[in-house]
This record gives C-alpha cells, sequence and structure tokens, in this order.
C-alpha cells in the first residue's frame, strides 16, 4: 500500500488523463480534495478508476469554512469507477459527483 500522509492541496489531481487507475493507497490529513479532476476547468479525463482506497482526515479545509473538501471529486470524469474505497473521519463530502461528469460507477464504498 502507497501512503500519501499530509498530501497538501490536493492527493492526485488529474488534468486530461486517460486510463488512470489509483489503487490500494493511503491519502491522510489532505487540506482539499484528495483525489480530483482540474478544478480550474472541466477537463474530460476518461476511464478513471479509483479502486480499494483508504481516505483518513480528507478535506481539512472545509473545517475551516472555505472549499470542498471531498474524498473524491469526480468532476469533469468521463467513465469511471470509483469502488471499495474505505472513508474515515472526513470533513465534507465522501464522493462528489458533478461538473460535467458522465458514465460513472459508485459502488461499494464505507465510511
Amino acid at each position: 500500500m502507497k501512503r500519501i500522509p499530509i498530501s497538501n492541496y490536493y492527493g492526485v489531481r488529474l488534468h486530461i488523463a486517460n486510463n488512470v487507475t489509483v489503487q490500494k493507497s493511503s491519502f491522510e490529513y489532505g487540506y482539499h480534495n484528495a483525489i480530483t479532476g482540474d478544478e480550474a476547468r472541466v477537463t474530460n479525463s476518461t476511464n478513471v478508476s479509483v479502486l480499494n482506497n483508504t481516505f483518513s482526515h480528507t478535506g481539512v479545509v472545509r473545517s475551516r469554512g472555505c472549499c470542498e473538501g471531498a474524498a473524491v471529486n469526480i468532476m469533469g470524469f468521463q467513465t469511471a469507477t470509483v469502488s471499495g474505497n474505505a472513508i474515515d473521519n472526513g470533513y465534507a463530502e465522501n464522493i462528489q459527483a458533478d461538473g460535467g461528469a458522465n458514465n460513472v460507477t459508485i459502488t461499494k464504498n464505507n465510511k
């Protein structure tokens, strides 16, 4: 398992990314979104999989009255799967689907 502690602003930020899999990683104390599309614009990343990761204390920014702070923000993802993730003690939305997300499957995630 890859451990990503104190992942600064974003843990993984995807900008026009295709065929990407983020799996079996641990995101701890992320300030904003742990995994996200490029928030400056909808970027249409395709074939993105977020599988079997652990998120702990993500979205610290939300507790300070700012921004989103989701564990997974699938904004702009075209064809994506978010499955088997454990989200523990997130400060805001755990999984967020907005901003042009299409053909996305979200299954078997737990808090």
